[in-house]
């Protein structure tokens, strides 16, 4: 999809590039990101956007979004999780709280409460795209004229020794003892998971990052045990719908596995050549569904602050800065061989309003 005018008026993520708010810790038994907000009464995605909203509420409702999209992959798994052990050991039934909030949807809804949203508000889960389609589902909104603005975002907590092991069992998940433990592009299994939350606004009035183009995929993932690389021919295939022309950078997917590292920057050398890339993960771990946020974020803070992450060098692409910083490529991938992709750039034109929010 190449949207007429949607462009990003607000963006904000934590772990962000400005402070990443977490620190890595061994809390699942293996290294992991884990964000600052301490335990509540509060499920913890709900605990991650409680946090977030009082930081950032007041900007937020100054946009006045008419719909929603929220991303999960996991949605609220430490809570179902402590609720399945409660009552496996005491056999009593769990609160009568935690159906309703180990739902999807009530990620979407919470935060709609939160933001005075009385519009549409959904949850969308699709692994680790997730993120990436509450974008591309609030740019249908605007491009089809159904809103002017709309919110969208991602929280993912998937912080507990089961899940950590049940990455483990796929053989990706890293052995490191010592920071960095997650070395994307270095041909290891460095992979770590992470807690991560962010939201933005899209809007059809001119903004300071436009959307060029975003577009989603599947495609069957190389044949492998761990059915977790996408092909490369597939993953071509979604980037040259983005156009031809190379954009000065690529924010890459790339969580540390060695097979889905590998067909990502093969896929994106075919298409624009020894483009400038990077992968956030060293400093991020993999959020899940909310990485693609995360990235995004992460992106458009780059194309305005001209500020290269610092990251360990990747043995399989180039990871200088670019010469330029108008526009960039960001990249998604997730379990069973979905893909998705968005092309950002500045907006030259861009005459930001008298106490304006700065969108990255």
């Amino acid at each position: 999809m190449k949207p007429r005018a949607v462009g990003i008026a607000w963006l904000r993520s934590w772990p962000g590039p400005e402070a990443l708010q977490g620190e890595w810790s061994q809390a699942v038994g293996k290294p992991a990101f884990r964000l600052s907000p301490e335990a509540s009464d509060l499920p913890r995605t709900q605990t991650l956007l409680e946090a977030f909203l009082e930081e950032y509420l007041h900007e937020l409702r100054s946009y006045a979004p008419q719909a929603l999209c929220m991303g999960t992959a996991r949605g609220e798994l430490v809570g179902l999780l402590h609720g399945y052990e409660f009552w496996a050991r005491t056999g009593q039934s769990p609160p009568p709280t935690l159906s309703t909030a180990t739902s999807l949807g009530s990620l979407a809804t919470y935060t709609a409460r939160k933001l005075h949203l009385s519009g549409p508000a959904w949850t969308v889960s699709q692994t680790c795209i997730s993120g990436m389609v509450a974008l591309y589902t609030a740019a249908l909104l605007i491009e089809g004229g159904v809103v002017e603005r709309a919110a969208f975002g991602a929280v993912e907590a998937p912080l507990h020794p089961f899940y950590a092991e049940a990455m483990n069992a796929l053989r990706i998940y890293t052995r490191r003892q010592s920071y960095p433990y997650v070395s994307p592009g270095s041909g290891e299994n460095t992979f770590a998971i992470a807690e991560a939350v962010g939201i933005g606004i899209l809007t059809n009035e001119p903004a300071p990052i436009q959307i060029s183009a975003i577009q989603l995929g599947t495609a069957y993932p190389t044949e492998l045990p761990s059915y977790t690389a996408v092909s490369v021919e597939a993953l071509e295939r979604l980037l040259r719908t983005l156009g031809e022309k190379s954009p000065d950078f690529v924010l890459l997917h790339a969580p540390g596995t060695r097979q889905g590292d590998t067909a990502e920057i093969q896929a994106v050398q075919k298409v624009w050549g020894e483009v400038p890339a990077v992968s956030i993960k060293a400093l991020t771990g993999h959020s899940l569904g909310a990485a693609p946020i995360v990235s995004l974020n992460w992106a458009c803070h780059m194309l305005v602050s001209q500020q290269w992450p610092q990251v360990p060098p990747p043995a399989l692409w180039m990871s200088s800065p670019p010469q330029q910083w108008e526009n960039a490529v960001v990249i998604a991938l997730g379990f069973g061989g979905v893909m998705s992709a968005v092309r950002i750039q500045k907006n030259p034109d861009y005459v930001p309003p008298r106490a304006s929010p700065n969108p990255a």
